[in-house]
């Protein structure tokens, strides 16, 4: 079951829960990123990232929220991606403001992901990477397809079982 933050929903038994994450994308007054961010890199601070697209567009990202799957953007979120953004880079005021999302990422108290069989005999777990969803992927997948196909369990597996955050 790869259910992203709807996994506590479907699996009750796992302790995964909603992360909102907030974004938005400006554009360069130039109209191209590489022109205006120093060596056309992404730039990290503290609560923000600032990456630089080829198609000119530049990506703020993102809140880390606990909002119960709460839609939408909020002037909050926007707020604090903005404020982050400026003081990270500051010729970013003169951007335009082009589009904003939202999405929803699945975590745990322990911020690690749930991977593994379940307390279900026919029902294996892949869930909880919380912002590493994407990075994480390859190495879920053959470590679930290793345990599923050929029964063989890496021995870090153990240590992403959903019954280690059960109290």
């Amino acid at each position: 079951m790869a259910t992203g933050a709807w996994a506590g929903k479907l699996f009750p038994q796992a302790p995964v829960h909603p992360c909102k994450g907030q974004l938005l994308s400006v554009r360069s007054p130039a109209g191209r990123a590489s022109d205006h961010i120093p060596l056309g890199q992404v730039l990290f601070g503290d609560r923000i990232y600032i990456v630089p697209r080829r198609d000119g567009l530049v990506v703020l990202g993102a809140t880390s929220e606990a909002a119960e799957f709460q839609p939408g953007n909020s002037a909050g979120g926007i707020q604090q991606l903005l404020s982050e953004a400026l003081r990270l880079y500051p010729p970013l005021a003169s951007y335009e403001i082009v589009e904003t999302w939202w999405g929803f990422r699945p975590v745990t108290v322990d911020h690690c992901p749930i991977l593994g069989p379940s307390p279900l005999g026919n029902l294996s777990l892949a869930t909880g990477h919380h912002r590493n969803g994407i990075l994480l992927a390859p190495i879920t997948a053959k470590l679930l397809a290793d345990w599923i196909l050929h029964k063989k369990a890496d021995p870090l597996l153990p240590e992403f079982r959903w019954d280690r955050l059960v109290v």
